[in-house]
Formats: structure tokens, sequence, C-alpha cells
């Protein structure tokens, strides 16, 4: 989570820190935190990390850290920077909410934080299309609405996850005991 919360703050003190390190290592280390929650998320629910799973994270972060220096010193494009970063969260967003939603027996944080996941694969959908869709402005702070709701809710993820995570672990080792204190009985 502090990864996350990180980049989110690298890329809100934009203007006040090197473009370069609040555009490209804030946006990388906010996807770098989210692929971290899709790994715990996994660990949480007892699935099997492969190999694969550390390649498809290794490419993506390449990814983002090419796009992001390519559309912020080479080919200046803000829309095709929130394109980019939105294409490349929506699968991890998308796999932690289900694995959380369809996990064999969720608890009510693991619920919560599935159905906050997908409302983030949503939002990612919209932003897409509204860059897509309406002209934007070269600076951040113009670029209105769009990005007030974007900070906004990932603001209310980053505090949900700060809720949720120890809500999960808690939950996670209740179920340890009463397995425990149970298996005598059998």
């Amino acid at each position: 989570m502090f990864v996350l919360f990180t980049g989110q703050m690298l890329m809100t003190l934009r203007g006040y820190v090197p473009f370069y390190i609040s555009i490209i290592a804030g946006n990388t280390l906010s996807l770098f935190g989210l692929m971290l929650f899709w790994l715990g998320i996994r660990l949480y629910s007892n699935a099997q990390i492969h190999w694969k799973n550390y390649a498809l994270m290794l490419a993506c972060i390449l990814c983002a850290i090419y796009f992001l220096y390519w559309f912020s010193a080479v080919k200046f494009n803000v829309a095709a920077r929130i394109v980019t970063m939105n294409l490349l969260v929506l699968p991890f967003s998308t796999m932690i909410g289900y694995t959380l939603i369809y996990s064999s027996a969720p608890s009510r944080p693991a619920l919560v934080f599935g159905i906050v996941n997908i409302g983030t694969t949503l939002s990612s959908i919209i932003r897409i299309l509204t860059v897509l869709i309406s002209p934007q402005h070269q600076s951040f702070f113009m670029s209105g609405w769009q990005t007030g709701i974007h900070t906004l809710w990932m603001i209310g993820y980053i505090i949900t996850a700060a809720i949720t995570f120890p809500l999960l672990a808690l939950h996670k080792q209740k179920k340890a005991v009463l397995t425990k204190s149970y298996s005598h009985t059998l």
C-alpha cells in the first residue's frame, strides 16, 4: 500500500517535484503498488503464483516506463499517457476484484474491496473513453473534472485498502484459529 500511496503522492506533487519524477516515477509506482495488491490478494486467496505472473508484472512495468517517457519527453501527449496507464491498470484491478468476489468463501471485507476494484475497472474504462472523446488540456490542473474525480477515486481506493487489508488479515487469522481449534474433534 505504501508503494501505491507514494506513487499517488508524487503525482499530486506535480509542479513541486521534477516533472519526470512526478509523471514517470509516480505512475510507475502506482501501477507497481496495484500489482503488489494483486499478488497479495492471490496469496490471501491461496491462489498459486507462477513465474508467468512475475513476467506479466515486469512486462507491464517496462511498458509503463517506456510509454510514460515517450509521451512525456519524445512526443508530449497527456491523453496518450492517461490511456496507456488506464489500459495497464485494467487487468490488475479486474483480476483483484474477480479474485475477491469469487473466492471460495469471501468475507465481507473481501467483497467490499472486490467491488471497489470492479469500480476501479469501470473508472479506468470511463476515463479512457472520456479522454478519447473529449479534448484534453496539456496541463494537469486544467484538465478539470476528469482529473478531480480520478484523484478522489484514488484517495478513496487507498483509504478502502488501508481499512480492508487489516480486516482481511484478521479474517484469515480467525479462520485459521477456528480450523485449528476444531481439528482435534475430527
